[in-house]
């Protein structure tokens, strides 16, 4: 566990490393691939943030922990939500803002 002298903020590193474990484990990548973890974290938070309603996209930033809220709401313009998007060109979405290349598992 992180220990920032702050129990709030300790507790959301926590969760964030947790969070991160948990893709790099569903994906088999080693722990030195964090920033890949991250990366893939990050492009579905912002896929699923713009496709939904603001009301929508606001309920759901509210369930998400402390530090990964803040990834959620990044770089976001309510004014420009809903994006319209079809199943295949969310993932297409989420496959352009993911930067690392990915083989598919056997």
């Amino acid at each position: 566990m992180t220990d920032t002298g702050f129990s709030s903020f300790d507790t959301t590193v926590d969760k964030a490393n947790r969070l991160l474990r948990e893709i790099e484990e569903a994906n088999g990548w080693p722990k030195e691939r964090r920033k890949q973890s991250y990366a893939a974290l990050r492009a579905v938070l912002h896929g699923l943030r713009d496709r939904l309603s603001v009301d929508g996209a606001a309920h759901f930033g509210a369930q998400l922990p402390t530090l990964i809220r803040g990834v959620y709401y990044d770089g976001w313009r309510p004014s420009e939500t809903p994006v319209k998007l079809s199943g295949e060109e969310f993932l297409q979405r989420v496959r352009d803002d993911f930067p690392y290349a990915v083989t598919a598992a056997a």
